[in-house]
């Protein structure tokens, strides 16, 4: 059944009976093919798993001369890059103190990421790092 389209708004319109159950029987019908694509789906394709690990850097630790070898040495970096050989389906995400020096300083750590090989399409940098004297490096698998 087709419900026709009234000037009373829709607030106070209330439909009949009969109107209500056609369409609640559409709606059921409606849910059940959703659902049932959901499962062809995820069957089909699997589930995609979205595993995260994190490693914090404290302003303290960054060297005062900032070079590669002293970057690279830093633990926090080193297990980025070392997790990042391992599998290169991680994204990594640098979440930095609010404020253009946090900003800053997260970018000078992606840049530096980039140098060491991780592709700059892997890396997202946000605020948000929860302290104002450190950054987040998230290793996020999404498959």
């Amino acid at each position: 059944m087709r419900l026709k389209f009234c000037r009373v708004p829709a607030y106070n319109y209330i439909p009949p009976p009969h109107a209500l159950s056609d369409l609640s029987q559409q709606n059921m019908k409606q849910q059940f093919c959703k659902a049932l694509l959901a499962l062809v789906y995820f069957t089909t394709f699997g589930v995609g798993a979205v595993s995260e690990h994190n490693e914090i850097l404290k302003r303290s630790e960054w060297p005062e001369y900032v070079n590669g070898t002293n970057i690279a040495a830093l633990p926090q970096v080193s297990q980025t890059l070392k997790r990042f050989e391992e599998d290169e389906k991680i994204i990594i995400e640098i979440r930095y103190p609010g404020g253009d020096p946090g900003r800053l300083w997260a970018e000078n750590l992606g840049r530096w990421l980039v140098t060491f090989g991780v592709p700059a399409r892997y890396l997202q940098i946000f605020p948000g790092s929860g302290a104002s004297d450190q950054l987040v490096i998230s290793l996020i698998d999404r498959r």
